[in-house]
């Protein structure tokens, strides 16, 4: 597990911790960022929240104005880190997190009852979501979809009850704070607020229309209302580079079978334990069950609620892989517990086709099963930067204290100079600086009176490290460069 201070943290991380609070949202956004050095402290005060500054919220609000997400979370995780000033720490984050991870189950707990009908059957579908890689994932990565899926969970939950009821003044209440929250916490949600909202119309009975329109209406005030909330998702959605980015791999058919391929190996992966022929079994096997009691006239427990599960999981996951920004896990979690939930359904009618009421005695027995295999491949896929940690401390270790990073500073964006931040808050000082203004002589002033004996910590782009390694042997300040780990963008390199 990777509760632990300082380092081993994804990039996304460091920037929840640092939006939360910091004046520039973007520490590279410093007029002093770049050439010239900084200590651990220096990169330490981007994370974390100074006891001076408590009460002062609307960082998180204003920060996130140029970022690409609503600030919900964001105000969230401001609040809990709160509880852990003038420090660094992954606790108030992963607490939060945990916090949401339980009240998520219970609401589980609640649907897993209206649709399998059985509370051992839900106690079974708890179990499995809560043992599934990508829910432990989803809990232990510090950013807002374990929130979302919350919020998902409670809208699938609030359907639930009230798809045969006449809507009152509360549901009505609740509901647009659902909507609400919902959207502030990420813009996804407002796919799964319409893909409800098509079912719950076609669904809907003739006597039920004055209950259309009411539902209509809240969902159109609420997104008003989120929207003058925080006006500024408008530009997030339709002008920022996100909303663009999304829009483009819409139209954008020769990717489509790429994407899919991709997201394909991510839920095999994150949610079917690369088990996918059982899980296909057995929902075959279900579907013919389906079929054969349909035929036979038999009642079939649960039907009409599994479609509000079936119809999002397949609806949700078709747009996200077709307009995500990134193929990445992140945005189908809040579709694991529906996956979960079609699972334990098709499993609960499988084994009590056969074997009528011992049937959740083998269903309980296959997810203890299912629990001891995943126990020893907890943290193998966390969002975490798992290598990273290890090289530190052999380094620390060496008595290499210093870090110099080169990299086109007009090409790095928001996000690369971000990916090896625990280097920077281990390490007791980092230089950064343009490779154009890399040489021999240029390297001699910036290590003059530093610490390097042992040697120092080089990060580069590929392009980069020859010109880079070439000069600093060049300067006589070190006799041998080795590669040692290779990231997403950068090289790093030990100096002798």
């Amino acid at each position: 597990m990777r509760l632990a201070k300082d380092g081993g943290l994804h990039i996304d991380e460091y920037y929840s911790h640092g939006l939360i609070q910091y004046d520039n949202a973007f520490i590279i956004y410093d007029e002093d960022f770049y050439n010239q050095w900084h200590d651990k402290e220096y990169f330490k005060k981007y994370v974390t929240v100074k006891a001076d500054e408590v009460w002062d919220l609307g960082k998180a609000y204003t920060n996130q104005i140029l970022d690409v997400h609503p600030p919900l979370y964001y105000l969230l995780l401001r609040i809990a880190a709160s509880f852990q000033l003038d420090d660094f720490s992954v606790w108030p984050g992963s607490i939060l997190n945990m916090i949401l991870f339980v009240f998520s189950t219970i609401v589980l707990y609640k649907i897993g009852n209206k649709i399998l009908k059985n509370k051992w059957y839900s106690i079974i579908l708890c179990l499995m979501n809560g043992f599934c890689i990508g829910t432990i994932e989803t809990v232990m990565f510090i950013r807002m979809y374990q929130l979302m899926v919350l919020n998902v969970l409670l809208l699938l939950d609030w359907h639930l009850c009230k798809k045969d009821k006449k809507l009152e003044k509360k549901d009505l209440i609740q509901l647009g704070i659902l909507v609400i929250t919902g959207f502030l916490t990420h813009y996804y949600y407002a796919i799964m607020v319409a893909i409800f909202y098509f079912i719950y119309m076609f669904s809907a009975k003739k006597n039920q229309k004055e209950d259309m329109i009411k539902y209509t209406a809240t969902i159109i005030i609420a997104v008003l209302m989120a929207i003058l909330i925080f006006p500024y998702c408008i530009q997030h959605i339709f002008l920022g580079y996100r909303g663009e980015q999304s829009f483009g791999n819409l139209i954008n058919f020769e990717l489509y079978g790429l994407r899919i391929k991709r997201y394909a190996q991510i839920i095999n992966t994150h949610i079917l334990l690369e088990q996918y022929i059982f899980f296909g079994i057995i929902m075959g096997l279900a579907i013919l069950t389906m079929v054969s009691r349909k035929r036979k006239k038999q009642e079939l427990e649960g039907q009409r609620e599994i479609g509000y599960v079936f119809f999002p999981s397949i609806l949700y996951t078709m747009l996200i892989v077709i307009i995500s920004v990134y193929s990445d896990f992140r945005y189908i979690t809040p579709i694991i517990p529906f996956f979960m939930i079609l699972f334990v359904y098709g499993l609960k009618l499988v084994l009590e086709e056969i074997l009528n009421k011992k049937a959740v005695y083998v269903a309980a027995i296959l997810v203890i099963l299912y629990c001891n295999y995943n126990l020893p491949r907890i943290g193998d896929n966390l969002y975490t930067a798992k290598n990273n940690k290890q090289y530190i401390n052999d380094f620390l270790e060496e008595g290499i204290h210093t870090c110099l990073l080169v990299d086109d500073l007009l090409d790095i964006g928001n996000s690369s100079i971000m990916t090896l931040y625990d280097f920077y808050l281990a390490l007791d000082e980092t230089y950064i600086i343009a490779p154009k203004d890399v040489t021999s002589q240029k390297m001699k002033e910036i290590f003059e009176n530093k610490p390097i004996q042992e040697g120092s910590i080089l990060i580069t782009t590929k392009e980069n490290i020859n010109k880079v390694v070439g000069e600093l042997l060049k300067s006589d300040l070190f006799s041998d460069a080795k590669v040692v780990l290779i990231s997403a963008r950068y090289y790093i390199i030990k100096l002798k």
